[in-house]
């Protein structure tokens, strides 16, 4: 039995990767050195040497890109993953800010801010698009995928202040799964 490879997009600290595939060897990019990755680049511009992997993670990445970048993006992750292999996608689910939004009577949330727009401490810190489940499969199909599974689970997210105080919101993520199939016809 071969070892099972994975891509961890956007890794950081304790990449989800490390979390969902314990036993497999992790391959980890991100653009900041201070994280130490394997590959040190931006998602956006992957070394087309990188190889192919059983599974490409990109967790709470996706909603960081342009709008317009998204599509390309995707397909260049999509040309990283082995035919059958597979893509775990983790974005925020604006379905359900909507929903919670449209529920709020008065103050909103803080942490439906945050869900909505990033943390804004940094570059990477916007969120510049945003993505319902119908909205991501058609995205994933686009790209050339099955999509296997989706679905809407909690997440946390957690803040520091200038004081280092911290802060935790609930929230819901769309986690999509999405795998590789070879399209009939194509060459």
């Amino acid at each position: 039995m071969t070892e099972l490879r994975v891509l961890d997009l956007g890794a950081g600290e304790g990449g989800v990767a490390a979390q969902l595939f314990p036993e497999a060897t992790i391959v980890t990019v991100d653009s900041d050195r201070e994280m130490k990755p394997d590959v040190l680049c931006d998602v956006r511009h992957l070394p087309h040497d990188l190889g192919e992997f059983d599974v490409v993670v990109a967790s709470h990445i996706l909603e960081h890109l342009p709008r317009l970048h998204v599509a390309p993006v995707l397909l260049m992750w999509v040309s990283h993953i082995k035919m059958g292999g597979r893509l775990q996608l983790h974005v925020p689910d604006l379905g359900w800010a909507a929903k919670v939004l449209m529920r709020a009577q008065g103050v909103v949330e803080a942490g439906i801010l945050l869900h909505i727009y990033g943390d804004q401490g940094n570059e990477w810190g916007f969120h510049r698009c945003g993505f319902t489940a119908l909205l991501l499969r058609a995205l994933l199909q686009q790209a050339g995928l099955w999509v296997h599974r989706m679905e809407s689970l909690p997440y946390q997210i957690v803040t520091t202040d200038e004081e280092g105080n911290k802060s935790t919101y609930d929230a819901k993520q769309l986690v999509a799964q999405a795998i590789k199939m070879e399209v009939p016809g194509a060459d």
